[in-house]
């Protein structure tokens, strides 16, 4: 069994030429010392000559996951995973990585990968130098603008409620094994992270932000939700309330409007891009360390946030 499964995720969507350095980030995750893994590429529409020379410079050295038809970046990683575990079976973490994300030495995943696996998290984020998102944690909800000398103590561990940009994210086996995918994806644009903590609280794990490793990161380098931001201009009320960017969902007749404001999510503890007020999460439903004390969130996240496996 491989201890990692990393995903360096990838998009052709808005058509833009990071073939440089796509080659530059995989190389040097394949360089990373002393940790066990394997490095897919997944790929959703990008040019195809690109990712032929891709696969002409790294060969076998890699996987390849290619998606020829329009999906977003929550349905990609999932799909790359999925079909990796059928590959290779479990893997006992996974990384997501973001096109432009780029490790900066060859120890840099091993001494996260320590820090999360001794301390048993549900997710671990590694610090990047752009496009953080720690304005979204309580303690910096006021700080805007947010500064690179401004980042959170180190450890910092998350409380339902918080999130930050998953740039380079460690996942634990235990998220896939409950949730049978990594990453919720009933979400078209924004959100996503707002979930994230609640996802490792339902199943009593905390998720930290890991400063000790900084990555590089060239913020939207593929485009940020490619493809689907300009779905804004269509949509249908019921789907895009006010058309509030948070509000639009991935093949679904439902409204993330109509899905977080369900009573028994709220009931459980389910709070919702907190930092702009929108759904704050019931202070009860938690113990002291943050953890959800009731056994009934996680099978309703597990219901209500993912797609279901037709999709």
């Amino acid at each position: 069994m491989y201890d990692l499964l990393c995903v360096y995720n990838i998009c052709g969507i808005n058509g833009r030429n990071n073939l440089d350095y796509y080659i530059k980030a995989i190389d040097i995750i394949l360089r990373q010392k002393k940790i066990n893994h394997r490095v897919v590429l997944s790929s959703c529409l990008n040019d195809k000559n690109h990712i032929l020379k891709i696969k002409n410079h790294f060969k076998e050295k890699i996987d390849y996951i290619v998606i020829n038809e329009l999906v977003t970046i929550n349905v990609s990683f999932n799909k790359a995973v999925l079909e990796c575990v059928k590959h290779y079976g479990k893997f006992k973490d996974y990384v997501y990585i973001d096109s432009g994300a780029m490790l900066q030495t060859e120890y840099e995943l091993c001494l996260a990968y320590d820090f999360h696996k001794n301390n048993n998290y549900g997710i671990t984020y590694c610090g990047v130098d752009t496009d953080t998102g720690y304005n979204c944690l309580k303690e910096f909800w006021h700080e805007y603008p947010y500064r690179i000398d401004n980042l959170p103590r180190n450890p910092y561990e998350l409380r339902p409620g918080d999130c930050v940009h998953p740039h380079v994210q460690i996942i634990s086996n235990d998220i896939l094994d409950f949730y049978e995918k990594l990453w919720p994806d009933i979400f078209a644009t924004f959100g996503t992270e707002s979930t994230f903590a609640f996802l490792c609280s339902a199943i009593r794990k905390k998720s930290v932000v890991f400063g000790d490793v900084v990555v590089h990161h060239i913020s939207g380098l593929d485009g940020g939700s490619s493809g689907f931001m300009k779905e804004h201009d269509n949509l249908l009320e019921k789907q895009n309330d006010g058309k509030q960017l948070w509000n639009h969902t991935y093949k679904t007749n439902k409204s993330i409007k109509d899905i977080i404001f369900d009573q028994d999510g709220i009931n459980y503890g389910f709070g919702h891009e907190e930092f702009q007020s929108l759904l704050h999460h019931k202070a009860d439903q938690y113990d002291n360390c943050g953890l959800c004390v009731n056994n009934n969130l996680k099978y309703w996240l597990k219901d209500n946030i993912f797609l279901k496996k037709k999709n």
